[in-house]
């Protein structure tokens, strides 16, 4: 067995070296917890185990990174239920960043919706959330499993 060593190098910089080892990322799903999306109700949608989170980065369901980069944020959202559309979107701080849009249809018996963001985030301040709106006329819920999460990764640094 060989071992490789990486020499780095950097003029006028400071901070963190990052390597593929020990890049921050996150992995959280619904089990138990479903969420309940009113009509006509923008909703944050909670996750209730972590898969993972390298860097306890992830608390009630908000990612708040401690290095400042460029995070892929990804999330999906599985409702059983036929016949409406639902919005999820990525929210930074308290702003949509990214969104999509899914129209469940009868023939499918509900469905999944994913979205999907390369994201700068500082690295102190800066959080990430997932949130749906959806107007069927009743109230909604998400299936519970890994059809219903919320992941991330660091990308690059800063």
């Amino acid at each position: 067995m060989s071992v490789s060593v990486i020499d780095a190098t950097s003029t006028g910089s400071t901070g963190t070296v990052m390597v593929s080892g020990n890049m921050p990322a996150f992995y959280y799903y619904q089990t138990s917890a479903n969420t309940s999306l009113g009509n006509q109700t923008t909703t944050k949608i909670t996750y209730d185990t972590k898969g993972y989170d390298t860097a306890n980065s992830v608390s009630s369901s908000v990612f708040q990174p401690t290095v400042a980069g460029y995070y892929q944020i990804n999330a999906g959202i599985s409702i059983s239920t036929a016949n409406f559309g639902c919005f999820l979107w990525i929210y930074k701080n308290s702003s949509v960043i990214a969104q999509t849009f899914t129209g469940f249809q009868a023939s499918v018996a509900g469905g999944t919706g994913t979205v999907s963001a390369l994201i700068y985030l500082n690295g102190s301040t800066d959080t990430c959330s997932i949130y749906a709106y959806q107007s069927s006329g009743t109230t909604q819920t998400t299936n519970t499993g890994a059809v219903t999460f919320f992941n991330g990764v660091l990308v690059r640094a800063a």
